[in-house]
């Protein structure tokens, strides 16, 4: 008999549904549970699995609780670890565990518990498993300690003792919430606290005071006592979970604070409880990174959590101005946790509630004295920067906050001695990271930065042999080794955006660089400032000083190649004495001095040598960079103050050398709150803090303009202006101008205003001329080079603002891709006055293509009448956006739809058939005259060569019923089965479902006679059913160009059916013929050759395209079996394979058949011209093996 482990009340505990999902999902799974409990019931006698997760629950908690205050984390059941478990028989956990753990069906049980057991020792399955359940025990324990109490009346209670207390507190009687010595105060005040007591109301309040000095709330010690520090951090990480998730929670801790300030009641013997309550609201929270409880209510918005930890620090406030005030020297027993408290970012409680939105709270911090001009820190990371040399699958990568970082992974070939620099790829082989929003004019400056891998020593070949530019001044230089190089860069370069393939995970920016280093910019995704025109001065791994000037700056001082600019400085390729090669683990000293315009560089505590900076240059980041270069570097901006210098000496500069960190622009909360797009809140945040109209945001180099821009908020851009005018040709870090941001992203409003500015002319230099005029007609498709996707999303803008006198756009071949497309798909929505547009050969994909066809078909003003996406390589994904936009389409103006020679099969080609035929308003599809064909306007349909496709066939194949007027049917030389042949290249995907629609159809339509489908490629299953349905339908007199009526007749003694040209019968007219012979007693000689009768074309030389089946040719030699009177056929020229061939010369002995056409007078045969394969060799060994065939015959040629 299982005894009861605990009442039903130990299991009223809170659990967070979110606890489980950090850090302890694989220990506490439901399945895993599940499983144990099904065991344990069945080992132990008279339990349920509901039972056993209940005993294992509460036993988990209990002693994971009770082994957090003891701090163990182990065990021993024969020592000392099983005299703790008899402690708890007599603690205030809910159950006798020693008894338990002897009981062998319990244990059993009870392993559904997350426990596990050693060498005689019993622990958790994992450390953070302990720490969770301990910490959901600890608010049961609470909840416990509550439960059946009105926290109404009990707060009402304290409230009036805390207000008579206040009112009548006096100097001497200030005490901190915490504090275990009894209140001085005056005697009315004592006497209304014992009143209070003895009141029948109090009695809740009395059931608290009584059970929690005995809680583990008062047994935990979450910091210690002496200095404030966090004992048990994970502990409380799971509690301000809970406090976060759990309203019910957060209201009990704020009574709980009340009572323990309430000293006249309890007397002090809460003094634990308050220490640890007061842990839990203002401490720094090591698992994320040291913010408080305050950020993280902030964070989510928690408006009842972040009053409950703002007024724990308000008297953490007071206690240490009451210190202060009486002379104690500092605060050593309390760390105090103001409003403005920053984490280890910076980041302020005010901060990370401007950047989540959360107003409410914003206001709340505001009200309460928070500043909103407390910047976050600049967090500048660059773990890593590798471009490794000698491999395909070269490695790249930076892990970066807060910098940008710029490169290419050059591509390499190795030869076994050196890795060659493939010439292609010449002028890709560098990079560059950079600090652009810490860019100084002046004042004086320094980071560090840590070798921690060094370049690899393997040279690479960098002579291109023919090669127009002298990309790297290395003309004639057959050897480079890779180079890594730490400096400064000047803050002047223009980018274009570009993405380069493969580039994903934190790296922020990446670039390269164009063949034509002179004329052209770097592209980048981010990082403006960073470009190969820029001025620069580095150390590099050799060794050596580096200096770089921009092309036009080395011309007009005679350098006679890029890197050849050291005449400017003094310094071409000096290798100071106090400098040297780099090495692994060395710290790089960097600084610069902007009075003196001097740089400074050191390696570990070496002296630090002087360099000139570029007199053309007036503003520097800091930046590293390198050269076909492997090796990994890591920043330091002075994170951690001057202590955290491994060079400890400065610079001899003129001032004072400060971390670059602190020379950083942005992190203000209102623009942060901006950039993030909440605009509301910037709006208060602005009225606090009016310094930030003319600041920089850091991630996006954003001004509060660039904001209104990206948000569509016109009252915040005219206040931007107002207050900031120079914005408007501040360029962010994607090289965009707010009025460029605003069409991006299609802000009409902020758009149309910005446009009218005179300064925005240069922001749209290819589409200059569109600013004032956009012309009926807009033809780009001639334009060289192409628009590209970045000015195609500004088009896009564009035609939002300025596009209603547009009829007709054609943007055929200009490289929009699926971005560009998108971003017109944005315009395409709402514009009410194109009729054309033509998109074609712009690598659209899947997601564009059904981004444009969702825009036209959901726009119902729209007045686009055709929209053509043949040949654009759709394949099922696009497929199935289009047939979805075609069928919710509430536009009236689209009538005509062309998708042919696409990837459309299967189940794709059936939804958009479907969906053509649902939509009555499409006129034309794939060439299709819908319109006429639901008129029924036809009695002869000539479809030949329009490239219908296996969704055409289905369409046609759905109208061929209702079409009783038509007599005629031509889909020759289209794509029925998904394939089509040009040259004797077959492409697309074969499938049935388009020609057995065809099939179906002919079997219920009783007014056709003639019907051809040659040249779709129809093999097995398929030919076989279109032929069925041809002879099952006595209505049809030709097929293929077959004379079906007078075979039926047998009118024939010689039918002649070779294939002339390129028009053979195929698969399924050999399987009509084959199903007519038995029926034509009369026929003698019958010519089938050339007819792709196996599904083959016959080109010049081979084989050609076309899908191979023997269905046909073997249908045809079961008919000659059956056929008495045939005695002639010319089967050659239907690439056959050996097998068909050497089936048809068996039955041709049998028979006494010729297979070659060779008649029974016949002298002479002539096969010379005719094209023949190995296996009509076999056809024409069979006819001269046999004497009734060439019983005259004399010569062969």
């Amino acid at each position: 008999m299982v005894r009861a482990f605990s009442s039903p009340a130990a299991h009223t505990c809170y659990t967070p549904p979110h606890f489980q999902t950090r850090r302890v999902t694989p220990f506490l799974s439901n399945g895993r549970i599940q499983r144990e409990a099904d065991k344990g019931a069945g080992r132990a006698t008279g339990a349920t699995p509901a039972k056993v997760v209940l005993e294992a629950d509460a036993l988990g908690r209990s002693l994971a609780l009770r082994m957090t205050i003891e701090n163990v984390s182990k065990l021993d059941m024969t020592g000392s670890g099983s005299e703790l478990i008899r402690r708890l028989e007599t603690s205030s956990a809910p159950s006798p565990f020693a008894a338990y753990l002897q009981d062998v069906e319990v244990m059993a049980m009870l392993k559904a518990a997350p426990l596990t057991t050693r060498s005689g020792e019993l622990s958790f399955v994992h450390k953070t498993v302990q720490e969770y359940l301990a910490a959901s025990g600890l608010v049961a324990s609470l909840h416990r300690a509550f439960d059946g109490t009105s926290l109404t009346d009990v707060e009402f209670l304290l409230d009036e003792l805390l207000q008579a207390k206040a009112s009548k507190r006096t100097n001497q009687a200030t005490k901190s919430i915490w504090t275990s010595e009894p209140a001085v105060g005056d005697a009315e005040v004592a006497a209304n606290a014992a009143r209070l007591l003895k009141s029948a109301k109090a009695r809740p309040l009395e059931r608290l005071l009584a059970g929690l000095p005995a809680s583990p709330l008062s047994q935990l010690r979450l910091a210690r006592e002496e200095d404030g520090s966090v004992i048990e951090e994970q502990v409380l990480d799971f509690l301000v979970d809970a406090v976060l998730s759990d309203t019910g929670l957060a209201a009990q801790l704020r009574v709980l604070r009340k009572l323990v300030g309430a000293v006249e009641l309890h007397g002090g013997v809460l003094e634990q409880v308050g220490r640890n309550l007061q842990t839990l609201l203002t401490a720094r929270l090591a698992k994320r990174a040291h913010g408080t409880l305050l950020h993280e209510a902030a964070r989510e918005g928690n408006v009842a959590v972040l009053c409950l930890a703002l007024d724990a620090c308000k008297d953490m406030a007071a206690e240490s101005e009451s210190n202060a005030a009486k002379g104690m020297a500092g605060d050593a027993a309390i760390k105090v946790a103001a409003v403005d408290a920053p984490d280890d970012r910076g980041q302020t409680a005010l901060y990370v509630a401007a950047v989540a939105g959360n107003e409410e709270v914003v206001m709340l911090l505001l009200e309460n004295g928070a500043n909103a001009g407390a910047r976050a820190h600049l967090v500048a990371e660059l773990a890593m920067v590798k471009n490794k040399v000698g491999s395909q699958d070269s490695e790249h990568g930076a892990r970066v906050r807060g910098l940008v970082a710029k490169g290419c992974v050059p591509q390499f070939e190795d030869n076994g001695r050196s890795s060659r620099f493939i010439d292609e790829n010449l002028a890709v082989g560098a990079w560059m990271a950079g600090l652009t929003s810490a860019a100084v004019e002046n004042g004086c400056w320094r980071f560090e930065v840590e070798v921690v891998e060094v370049p690899i020593e393997q040279e690479v070949e960098v002579n291109a042999a023919g090669h127009r530019d002298d990309v790297w001044g290395l003309r004639n230089c057959s050897r480079c080794p890779p180079e890594l190089s730490v400096g400064w860069s000047a803050d002047d370069a223009v980018v274009d955006a570009f993405i380069p393939p493969g580039v994903e995970g934190d790296l922020i920016a990446i670039a390269t660089c164009n063949e034509d280093v002179y004329g052209k910019k770097m592209e980048a995704v981010r990082g403006v400032t960073l470009g190969r025109d820029t001025s620069s001065i580095g150390f590099e791994s050799r060794g050596t000083i580096y200096c770089n000037v921009p092309f036009e700056i080395s011309w007009v001082h005679g350098s006679s190649s890029f890197f050849d600019s050291m005449s400017v400085s003094g310094m071409a390729g000096m290798a100071p004495s106090a400098l040297q090669k780099w090495s692994r683990g060395d710290k790089l000293g960097v600084a610069i001095d902007m009075t003196r315009h001097v740089a400074f560089f050191a390696i570990n505590d070496g002296e630090w040598v002087e360099v000139p900076l570029p007199k053309e240059e007036k503003r520097f980041f800091p930046a590293l960079s390198g050269r076909f270069s492997g090796g990994e570097l890591r920043l330091s901006i002075g994170e951690r103050g001057d202590n955290g210098w491994r060079k400890r000496e400065p610079p001899p500069g003129t001032g004072p050398f400060r971390a670059i960190k602190d020379a950083a622009t942005g992190n203000a909360p209102a623009l942060a709150a901006a950039a993030s797009g909440h605009i509301t809140v910037a709006r208060a945040l602005l009225e606090s803090d009016a310094s930030v109209w003319a600041d920089v945001e850091r991630e996006h180099r954003w001004t509060l303009l660039h904001a209104s821009a990206r948000w569509n908020d016109k009252a915040l851009m005219e206040e931007a202006l107002k207050h900031a005018p120079g914005a408007e040709s501040m360029r962010d870090a994607e090289g965009l101008f707010p009025v460029e941001l605003a069409a991006l992203h299609q802000q009409k409003n902020v758009l149309a205003a910005l446009l009218k500015r005179d300064v925005v002319q240069d922001s749209f230099a290819p589409l200059k001329d569109l600013l004032t005029v956009f012309p009926k007609v807009l033809d780009l498709s001639e334009r060289k080079p192409p628009l590209g996707p970045r000015n195609a999303e500004l088009l896009s803008g564009l035609l939002l603002v300025r596009g209603e006198g547009c009829h007709e756009l054609n943007l055929r071949g200009q490289n929009l891709r699926t971005s560009g497309s998108k971003a017109l798909a944005k315009a395409l929505r709402i514009n009410g006055t194109l009729t054309s547009v033509e998109l074609g050969d712009n690598t659209l994909g899947d997601e564009g293509w059904g981004a444009i066809f969702a825009a036209i078909c959901g726009n119902k003003d729209s007045k686009i009448m055709s929209l053509h996406a043949s040949s654009e390589n759709i394949g099922p994904a696009g497929v199935k956006l289009i047939a979805e936009a075609l069928r919710t389409s509430v536009t009236g103006a689209l009538t005509r739809v062309d998708v042919r020679k696409n990837n459309i099969v299967g189940d794709g080609a059936a939804q958009l058939a479907a969906t053509v035929l649902g939509n009555l308003k499409i006129e034309m599809f794939n060439e299709v005259p819908i319109k006429e064909m639901r008129a029924d306007s036809f009695t002869e349909l000539d479809l030949k060569g329009n490239g219908v496709g296996v969704e055409g066939g289905m369409v046609v194949a759905g109208l061929i019923p209702a079409m009783g007027a038509l007599t005629s049917l031509d889909l020759s030389n289209n794509a029925l089965c998904g394939v089509w042949s040009k040259g004797g290249t077959v492409s697309g995907t074969y499938t049935e479902e388009g020609i057995t629609a065809i099939a179906d159809a002919l079997r219920v339509n009783g007014a056709l006679t003639r019907v051809d489908v040659r040249k779709n490629n129809i093999a097995g299953d398929s030919a076989a059913r279109l032929a069925a349905a041809v002879l099952g339908n006595l209505m049809i007199e030709k097929f293929n160009e077959i004379p079906i009526k007078e075979m039926r007749a047998n009118s024939f003694t010689e039918l002649d059916l070779k294939g002339k040209g390129t028009w053979p019968i195929g698969v399924e007219g050999g399987m009509v013929v084959a199903g007519l012979m038995p029926v034509m007693g009369g026929l003698t000689s019958l010519n089938l050759s050339f007819n792709q009768l196996c599904g083959l074309e016959l080109t010049l030389f081979s084989r050609g395209g076309g899908t191979y089946t023997a269905e046909g040719i073997t249908a045809i030699a079961d008919a000659m079996r059956i056929n008495g009177a045939l005695t002639v056929t010319n089967l050659l020229g239907n690439q056959l394979d050996a097998e068909s061939a050497k089936m048809l010369a068996e039955v041709a002995k049998q028979k006494g058949i010729s297979l070659c056409g060779i008649q029974r007078d016949q002298t002479t045969a002539d096969f010379r011209n005719e094209r023949l394969q190995p296996p009509d060799a076999i056809l024409l060994a069979s006819d001269l093996s046999q004497a009734v065939v060439t019983g005259v015959l004399t010569e062969v040629p």
